[in-house]
């Protein structure tokens, strides 16, 4: 996660995505004679950030540690380093999440959240805290959408059944009313389908030099600020789609991208009407002017994973662990 210090971006009205991958590992030896161990291998980043271009994505924000985030950053492609930013943010996210389940942690006997794990002892582990869990990690990655007004990947339905199921549970006053403003929030939340640029598949050399053709375009650009305006209060969903759809339509047509790309479509989940700010809870959520699409990304992670394996890129390890030996 990251600290609230450090290298950012300025608030800007380009589509930006909270970036998450998944998590691809190497074997290899911390020293002469030692044993191996399995490593993260973070430079599947970059082969991520390359399949968001079908987002309208024109910035990407991750929420690590600043020593890791510039660590990182330095074994980016050029084309990659001023769109790949440090979320800002975090510990008044964090501060937020235990606040709002600061009375739903009393009942189950939790020691707060981190960002990265629940305070919960394996004894109390059971049906109900591990949907307090789910509830925990979700709602942290939206709150941090909403401060660095980012689309984030969060399973918009699992939440709103979760803060149901918890409610409903609650003998507790203050939990319940969290409970119904979360609910209320997750509800405002539709599905809508949108005609989106898809990138034929290349080498990722080739990905990299068209990402940066991408970004500088005029009219991916003019895609990208629709994008953004999914998620700013009031949403004219209706008309952004529309616009959406004709900037897709005269992307892929262009002389210079029509042999390498092709329309598909994408689904998108936004708030298509802002809850009554009836509660202090409600203000504090809504005064941000923004409340974050919603935009899986578990097909990009699929295709970045493919990528990784086909051309095995040099490995990256953590900055702890940056002298490690490969063995595989």
């Amino acid at each position: 996660m990251s600290t609230d210090t450090g290298t950012t971006s300025p608030q800007s009205s380009y589509s930006r995505v909270l970036l998450k991958w998944d998590a691809v590992r190497r074997r290899v030896r911390l020293g002469p004679g030692s044993k191996t161990a399995l490593l993260l291998d973070f430079s599947i980043i970059p082969l991520m950030i390359e399949e968001l271009i079908s987002l309208g994505a024109c910035e990407f924000a991750l929420d690590l540690h600043q020593d890791e985030f510039d660590y990182l950053i330095q074994h980016f492609p050029p084309t990659f380093k001023n769109r790949v930013f440090l979320a800002t943010k975090a510990a008044r996210v964090i501060a937020q999440v235990n606040a709002i389940l600061e009375p739903v942690f009393e009942e189950h006997k939790i020691n707060g959240f981190t960002g990265t794990s629940v305070g919960l002892e394996t004894r109390h582990v059971n049906e109900s805290t591990t949907v307090i869990s789910a509830l925990c990690f979700g709602l942290h990655d939206f709150l941090l959408g909403i401060e660095n007004h980012l689309q984030v990947d969060v399973d918009v339905e699992l939440l709103s059944s979760a803060t149901n199921i918890i409610r409903t549970q609650s003998r507790n006053p203050r939990t319940r009313a969290n409970m119904a403003v979360l609910s209320g929030l997750f509800s405002s939340y539709q599905p809508t389908e949108l005609e989106v640029p898809v990138l034929r598949s290349c080498a990722p050399d080739r990905l990299v030099e068209l990402f940066s053709q991408f970004v500088e375009d005029e009219t991916y650009q003019r895609l990208s600020k629709e994008a953004y305006g999914f998620g700013t209060i009031p949403t004219h969903i209706e008309r952004s789609r529309v616009v959406f759809a004709r900037l897709a339509r005269q992307i892929v047509m262009k002389p210079a991208f029509k042999n390498i790309m092709n329309l598909g479509s994408k689904m998108i989940t936004a708030a298509t009407h802002i809850p009554a700010p009836d509660s202090d809870l409600a203000v504090s959520v809504l005064s941000r002017g923004y409340l974050p699409p919603i935009a899986s990304l578990s097909a990009a992670k699929e295709k970045a994973v493919a990528s990784y394996e086909r051309c095995n890129p040099v490995f990256l390890p953590p900055r702890e662990f940056r002298g490690a030996e490969l063995v595989d």
